[in-house]
């Protein structure tokens, strides 16, 4: 939230639009959680990809 875009007035957009320190938290707490689990699916699908990859590459050797 440190680096949304100040406007001209100098506050940021969830000053202007009435955000509490809660509200904001909360928010941030969300978007974190969301975070680490897309980069988790993102490994897991990154390691299942590699592994068919060498599956395939050994059935052609075969």
């Amino acid at each position: 939230m440190a680096v949304l875009p100040v406007d001209e007035g100098g506050r940021s957009l969830v000053e202007r639009d009435g955000w509490d320190d809660a509200q904001i938290a909360e928010l941030r707490r969300r978007l974190d959680r969301s975070d680490r689990k897309l980069a988790a699916w993102a490994d897991t699908y990154d390691f299942n990809g590699q592994a068919a990859q060498e599956q395939a590459d050994e059935d052609q050797e075969s």
